[in-house]
């Protein structure tokens, strides 16, 4: 581009000084009719010379106007993937709390199976020292009717608390299979993400 420019001013430079050549009041010598004649055809090299410079300039230019266009479109582009690039640490740090929360959630369900299988223990423990007669053996014990009223009652409670332990081991148990499902599932998620993010 320097180059250019310089070229163009020693032409223009040598086009001013044929124009003041030529704006002299001319002489009738003949020195002063062979320098305008050996001026004009220097003159129209110079004008193809600075008119082949304005489209060298020009194009040079529009080199310059398409360099800058695409650099503009770069750093857009560069804009728009930062921003992505915040959204999904953001998702991915979302999705880790969750996964955190739901590893919690089942390490909770956890310890309450645990709880309530040794109260299913303890109830069975229990309802063996209660006797080892069967149901219909204490029915058909007529000694004392208060006794077997009381045992009557103790064996429908520890049925109830057993039926009620045993549904809500089964619904833990669900709900730790459901956690499991949902953790791997999280965990496939984060995987894309930090795959994404690489």
């Amino acid at each position: 581009m320097n180059r250019i420019r310089t070229q163009m001013k020693r032409y223009i430079l040598q086009l001013l000084f044929i124009i003041s050549l030529s704006s002299m009041p001319f002489c009738a010598s003949a020195n002063s009719i062979k320098t305008v004649r050996q001026a004009k055809p220097l003159l129209t090299r110079i004008l193809e010379k600075i008119h082949l410079l304005k489209i060298a300039v020009s194009k040079e230019l529009h080199k310059k106007d398409n360099l800058q266009d695409n650099l503009k479109d770069s750093e857009i582009g560069i804009g728009k993937l930062s921003h992505k690039i915040f959204l999904t640490r953001q998702n991915l740090k979302q999705k880790n709390q969750l996964l955190e929360k739901i590893q919690r959630k089942q390490k909770e369900n956890q310890r309450k199976l645990q709880l309530e299988m040794q109260a299913l223990s303890h109830q069975i423990t229990s309802a063996y020292r209660l006797g080892n007669q069967p149901f219909t053996k204490i029915l058909l014990n007529k000694e004392n009717p208060d006794e077997i009223n009381r045992n009557l009652h103790y064996y429908q409670y520890f049925n109830r608390a057993r039926q009620e332990n045993i549904q809500s081991i089964k619904n833990l148990i669900e709900k730790n299979k459901t956690l499991e499902i949902h953790i791997e599932k999280e965990k496939r998620s984060l995987i894309k993400i930090t795959d994404k993010l690489n």
